[in-house]
């Protein structure tokens, strides 16, 4: 089935589809497609009002502004989208200088900022010109595994911690991938194998040992820390579904 199947593209060209008709005909399938919801982990978060402070003239003063989409992975990682009229450029000007300032609020620390009008979705790198990102949305079933290698959670996740240099994490979410593979075929094989439980304790070391520091070759702040726990909660919750799966097979 083709992701925008049922949506014909020339109502774009309609007067009455507007700036409200792009967010849910479009961005919200697409947002749900990366992984996104409005509950868990990794958040949709609309229109939330985010508070600046500018300077104007010898005044300091407080500014309210309020971007269409903040998306959260985890609780201090996101990006910015900002839906915009079919008609509207968002390739320069106005509309992405806009977003480009919510993503650089100090209360936001956003990396990637987003712009989509309905017929096309840019997404920019907060230090790069060009585009990361330059689609149109009725090309979108050959384009999608670039927007999904961008903006996923686990990019998005990976690129934050590659910026801050928690090199720590980083391992660990090379090994949350492994985790996976074995997770998959526990569930297919209805048992776990002692040989994989062997990585799984592995890595469950490996955590233990990075977030208590005794790694001196991976750095890793608090807030990396935090996400290895995470991978080392998951470790443990497969050996405790592998353990159950021994049982009912016994």
């Amino acid at each position: 089935m083709l992701f925008f199947e049922e949506f014909d593209f020339s109502i774009l060209n309609d007067p009455d589809f507007k700036e409200d008709s792009v967010r849910e005909e479009l961005i919200t399938p697409l947002l749900k497609a990366l992984g996104y919801s409005v509950f868990g982990e990794n958040k949709i978060i609309r229109s939330k009002s985010l508070f600046a402070h500018v300077n104007i003239g010898s005044q300091k003063q407080k500014i309210n502004i309020t971007p269409d989409y903040l998306l959260k992975v985890g609780d201090n990682i996101s990006w910015i989208l900002d839906a915009k009229h079919p008609k509207e450029n968002i390739l320069d000007g106005k509309h992405r200088e806009q977003a480009f300032s919510y993503a650089i609020l100090p209360n936001v620390k956003a990396y990637y900022y987003a712009l989509c009008n309905g017929k096309e979705i840019i997404v920019f790198h907060i230090a790069k010109t060009e585009p990361v990102i330059h689609i149109f949305l009725s090309d979108i079933d050959n384009e999608l595994n670039s927007i999904i290698k961008v903006l996923s959670p686990n990019f998005i996740k990976r690129h934050y911690f590659t910026q801050q240099g928690d090199n720590g994490v980083l391992y660990l979410m090379d090994k949350m991938e492994e985790l996976d593979l074995i997770y998959n075929q526990m569930i297919e094989e209805g048992k776990l194998h002692i040989r994989k439980s062997l990585v799984i304790l592995g890595v469950i070391e490996d955590a233990v040992d990075i977030i208590n520091g005794n790694k001196s070759e991976f750095e890793t702040s608090i807030e990396g820390k935090k996400e290895c726990r995470k991978i080392m909660n998951y470790a443990f919750e497969l050996l405790e579904k592998g353990k159950k799966l021994r049982q009912t097979n016994e």
